[in-house]
C-alpha cells in the first residue's frame, strides 16, 4: 500500500507507509482542525506491529460507533419548538 491522505470534515486521516525487509508498516495520524484549535491522534505506528495497530483501530472504531448512536439518538429526541416573538426595527 502506498501513502495517502484523505480529508472528510474537518479531519485529515495521513497514512504513510514505511518499508521494512518483512513488509510495510504504517504511520496512522488524524488531525483536525477547527477554528484555531488543532487535535493530533497518533491511530497507528510504524514501530508497532500491524497487528498490533489493527487492534488500536478495531477498538477506536468501535468507539465511534458507540459515540455517534448517542449522538444520532440525541438529534432524533430533539424537535424543533416554534415560539411567537414579534420583532421591532
Amino acid at each position: 500500500m502506498k501513502s495517502f491522505a484523505m480529508r472528510s470534515g474537518a479531519t485529515l486521516m495521513k497514512v504513510t507507509a514505511i518499508a521494512h525487509a518483512n513488509g510495510d508498516s504504517y504511520d496512522i495520524e488524524l488531525t483536525t482542525k477547527l477554528d484555531d484549535i488543532t487535535s493530533t491522534y497518533l491511530l497507528g505506528s510504524n514501530t508497532n506491529l500491524n497487528k498490533g495497530n489493527i487492534k488500536k483501530i478495531d477498538k477506536f472504531m468501535e468507539y465511534m460507533k458507540r459515540a455517534s448512536e448517542l449522538f444520532n439518538r440525541q438529534y432524533v429526541e430533539m424537535t424543533p419548538h416554534y415560539i411567537d416573538v414579534v420583532v421591532y426595527q
